[in-house]
């Protein structure tokens, strides 16, 4: 269901699909459940909850009351929140860290998907909500695209106490969030979404035991700036990794790093199936407000007088051109070498902070 004011009679309906496992929901007002009748369960397993709210009071103007209850019964009116009737949710994606679920729930979920729509800063909100959640398998916390990461940003020296999720195998948050939860955890599935700050920061990740029984076999992590120590560690602490990604916001590494590292170090990783080694710098700031509140233009101009910025010479544009050619003969000598040293590896993603992100792909034939 999506987008829209969802009528009285939502909660009948629900209750009357025994086998509805799976409730998707976008861009709706919800409507409190109210009747002086004990609420029914609603079946759900799974519910994926995005742009919508869960209203936990009557409106009179929207609810019908006069027209659903009988008048002398409105002291015994219950009044329960959609989401605290489904004690049978094992799967919830949500874009509200307060949503509310009944007693009990939270402690049941297995998988836990928050996408914020900004980054609120609150480690000890989610930090909260989390403790209540000791049986996630799956946690996956992601901010919006079109939040600013700001990583000059002063960073809170208070202490946060960790969260403890043993039965986490798949873990995708951004930072400093992954440095909360990742002690005691079995991993299998781990990504840092936003930079690691320093190099410090990164290595303690990789260098934290991961307990037994459950290797990690893909990682991906961002890094504030590249550090050639961050990928060889990688190389020491997964010895299983089918799937390695390592992303700088700032710097890259030489074309001699990458050669080497390809010989010497990515074979520590005996079943490494896909590498990525990119830059990905950081988006342009929003635009600031003018100072000005009247601008004055000439009405009579045309587009054609304004001035545009010099364009590149053709001589500068060959050298561009040669850099780039230079540039992806290297990272394909490089790929061609790794292969005679890697047997398993697949896939490779490649690219620096001025040139694209280029893939290769062995041939099986």
């Amino acid at each position: 269901m999506a987008h829209g004011r969802l009528p009285g009679d939502l909660y009948s309906t629900l209750q009357n699909l025994p086998s509805l496992a799976h409730l998707e929901l976008e861009g709706c007002e919800i409507p409190p459940y109210f009747s002086p009748n004990p609420a029914a369960p609603i079946p759900v397993t799974t519910l994926t909850m995005s742009e919508s709210v869960a209203r936990t009071y009557l409106d009179p103007k929207l609810d019908d009351l006069e027209e659903t209850l009988e008048l002398n019964l409105i002291d015994d009116l219950q009044i329960i929140p959609f989401t605290c009737l489904l004690p049978n949710l094992r799967e919830l994606t949500t874009d509200d860290i307060d949503v509310e679920l009944p007693s009990g729930v939270p402690a049941q979920l297995t998988s836990f998907t928050l996408n914020l729509p900004y980054c609120s800063g609150n480690q000890s909100t989610l930090n909260a909500v989390l403790q209540g959640m000791p049986n996630l398998a799956h946690l996956s916390v992601s901010i919006s695209s079109s939040t600013q990461y700001d990583s000059s940003a002063p960073v809170s020296t208070q202490p946060q106490p960790s969260v403890s999720l043993p039965s986490l195998r798949t873990l995708s948050v951004p930072w400093p969030a992954a440095g909360y939860i990742l002690p005691g955890a079995l991993l299998m599935h781990l990504r840092v979404t936003s930079p690691i700050p320093t190099t410090g920061a990164a290595l303690s990740v990789l260098e934290r035991p991961f307990g037994t029984g459950a290797p990690v076999r893909d990682a991906a992590l961002y890094l504030h700036t590249w550090d050639d120590e961050v990928i060889l560690a990688a190389t020491r602490c997964l010895p299983d990794c089918e799937a390695l990604e390592i992303v700088s916001q700032h710097g890259a590494p030489s074309d001699k790093f990458l050669f080497d590292l390809g010989i010497q170090h990515l074979p520590l990783l005996q079943n490494l199936k896909t590498l990525g080694v990119f830059a990905c710098p950081p988006p342009p700031p929003p635009p600031t407000l003018p100072t000005r509140r009247w601008i004055q233009v000439d009405l009579m101009s045309d587009d054609e007088d304004e001035e545009e910025p010099p364009a590149m010479s053709e001589a500068e544009r060959q050298r561009a051109r040669q850099r780039e050619l230079e540039r992806a003969a290297n990272e394909q000598e490089c790929v061609r070498v790794w292969a005679r040293y890697n047997r398993h590896l697949g896939r490779v993603q490649l690219g620096g902070l001025e040139a694209e992100v280029r893939t290769w792909l062995r041939d099986t034939e």
